[in-house]
C-alpha cells in the first residue's frame, strides 16, 4: 500500500454570478450553482485530510464562450453590458488560481471573485 497525506488543493471555477438571477441558459445557471454547493459539501468531507477546496467566481470574463451561447438577443446585451462594465482577463482569473494554491498548506482560501473594478454585478 502506498503512504499518502492526502493533502492538495482542489479549485473549482464558477462566477460571481452564481448566485444571482440573471437568466443566463438553465445549463450554465446550474452549473454555477452546482460548483458552489459541491465545492462547499467537499471541503467539509476532505479539511479533515488537509485538502483546501477553493472556489474561483470571477465577474465577465472576456472568452469564446459568449460567442457561443445567449443567442442573438443575449449577445446583444452582453455588449452593450460591456460598453459600461470592464470584463475581467483571463490572465487574472489564472493568477487567482496560482495565488490560492501558493498560499501556506494550513491557509484554505475558499473563495476569489475577481472582477473588473467597474463591474456592478
Amino acid at each position: 500500500m502506498v503512504e499518502c497525506d492526502r493533502r492538495g488543493t482542489i479549485v473549482s471555477i464558477s462566477s460571481v454570478a452564481g448566485p444571482q438571477d440573471l437568466r443566463p441558459p438553465t445549463a450554465c445557471a446550474g452549473t454555477r450553482f452546482a460548483a458552489y454547493a459541491m465545492s462547499e459539501s467537499l471541503r467539509e468531507e476532505v479539511a479533515p485530510y488537509g485538502v483546501r477546496v477553493t472556489v474561483i467566481a470571477p465577474g465577465a470574463v472576456e472568452a469564446e464562450l459568449l460567442s457561443h451561447t445567449f443567442g442573438k438577443v443575449g449577445r446583444a446585451r452582453c455588449e452593450e453590458w460591456k460598453k459600461t462594465n470592464a470584463s475581467t482577463a483571463t490572465a487574472t482569473v489564472a493568477e487567482a488560481v496560482r495565488y490560492a494554491h501558493a498560499r501556506p498548506k494550513e491557509v484554505c482560501v475558499r473563495e476569489l471573485a475577481p472582477a473588473g473594478s467597474r463591474q456592478q454585478v
